[in-house]
């Protein structure tokens, strides 16, 4: 045996796998801090060696591995499609670093999907979340309450003695929040399996809970209602009998379709409930400008895709220091997308949400297991933020994206549902015609 092939071997075996995932995870959900704390080089040299390691590690598991099929087509023409913006984008090498920065991502998230199962998926999530959401609790009462100041470098307010909003190692209340949510799915499932101590589960989707009442971000509130409402809707699809299982899945779809619809159509008057709200104002400004800019010139394939977004750079500049903010996204996903990729690239977006949606969905209701309802809420709770935040399009949010995607796909592939089918021959294969 080669030396290349024992080093390749090595990062195959279980313990390597294991510490790569939780590397994974922790990578992701702390990318504020680290490029806040020790620059983006630092950041991008970490994402560069764990692609590598993860590239590897692949490597000494590929006989085991089964790929026809693996890899959705959803996931690949959303991503080939913004890496191919760079070629009529007018900030070239922003966009082919934004999108190495995308692929490194996916790539990572397609490196759990495919090394793990869904129970080690979940358990690694969880066991990271955990370690975030306590070290962002410490780092508010440090700051909040026995300092009583606050850390300007991570964006942290220091509010906590008067009940928040807190911001923790996330940088964002919102996207603190969010990822409390993403946690209390993930402990939620823990607690249904049973795959960690009673208390400690307990605990820690109690512990998801505070903290996303100390965010009081009612985007996070309302997503998570809508992630209770179907995790209560699943669990009785589950247990209904089967003939009755697709004629309520269906009426759910329905409903669903007609609630965002009226959303959409009752959309101005809803906003108006808020109209005294600074933000709501701000927000519903920043998408009328997002729609007027893009619908004028860069409809079809949009200006260029950024992900986060490079306020030095037109036109992202024109939202620079107006109207008292900063703004870094255009707080809706589907507007973003449609900002930076244009109409092609919203059609691509939407037909993977649509297809990860329909395909976790209906293995939450087909697997007997219940950690089968992770993917699935976790992509409610995804598409739920994703109305009034753009966080599911970078980092933390897209890696729990593109492993629900893969995952998904892996169990419900057409590909080989259509291979399976295909008449098999036992002479030589026929030319095709």
């Amino acid at each position: 045996m080669t030396l290349a092939r024992r080093v390749l071997d090595g990062l195959g075996s279980a313990p390597i796998v294991r510490a790569l995932t939780l590397t994974v995870f922790g990578i992701g959900a702390l990318a504020f801090p680290i490029h806040e704390l020790f620059g983006w080089p630092a950041l991008i040299a970490a994402l560069a060696t764990l692609v590598v390691l993860c590239a590897g590690s692949l490597a000494g598991r590929q006989r085991a591995l089964d790929w026809d099929g693996i890899l959705p087509i959803s996931l690949l023409a959303f991503l080939g499609w913004c890496t191919a913006s760079v070629l009529w984008s007018g900030y070239q090498w922003a966009t082919l670093s934004s999108s190495l920065y995308q692929l490194a991502f996916a790539a990572l998230g397609i490196y759990v999907a495919l090394m793990r199962d869904m129970i080690q998926i979940v358990r690694a999530l969880g066991d990271v979340l955990r370690w975030v959401l306590s070290a962002s609790l410490v780092l508010e009462v440090v700051v909040g309450i026995l300092l009583d100041t606050r850390l300007r470098l991570l964006n942290v307010r220091g509010v906590l003695e008067d009940g928040g909003p807190i911001q923790g190692l996330a940088g964002d209340s919102a996207h603190l929040g969010i990822l409390a949510l993403l946690a209390a799915v993930t402990f939620g499932v823990e607690l249904l399996t049973r795959s960690v101590p009673l208390p400690l589960s307990v605990a820690s989707l109690a512990g998801s809970i505070v903290v996303i009442l100390l965010t009081q971000s009612t985007v996070v509130l309302a997503a998570g209602l809508v992630v209770v409402v179907a995790a209560l809707v699943l669990t009785g699809v589950r247990h209904a009998p089967d003939a009755a299982k697709l004629p309520i899945t269906w009426t759910v779809i329905v409903l669903a379709i007609l609630g965002s619809g009226i959303a959409v159509l009752l959309r101005a008057r809803l906003l108006d409930l808020f109209a005294g709200s600074g933000q709501v104002a701000n927000r519903r400004w920043l998408w009328e400008q997002v729609i007027a800019l893009t619908t004028a010139d860069h409809a079809v394939v949009g200006w260029g895709w950024m992900g986060h977004w490079r306020t030095g750079l037109f036109p992202f500049s024109l939202f620079y220091q107006v109207r008292g903010n900063d703004f870094a996204s255009a707080f809706n996903t589907l507007l973003d997308v449609f900002f930076q990729v244009g109409l092609v690239g919203l059609v691509a977006f939407v037909g993977l949400l649509g297809l990860v949606l329909a395909r976790s969905w209906v293995l939450a209701v087909r697997q007997r297991s219940v950690v089968y309802l992770w993917p699935a809420l976790t992509v409610v709770a995804l598409i739920a933020t994703s109305i009034t935040e753009s966080a599911v399009l970078v980092e933390f949010s897209w890696l729990m994206l593109v492993v629900c995607v893969v995952t998904s796909a892996d169990k419900l592939s057409w590909r080989r549902a259509f291979e399976r089918l295909r008449p098999r021959t036992t002479g030589p294969e026929l030319p095709r015609a």
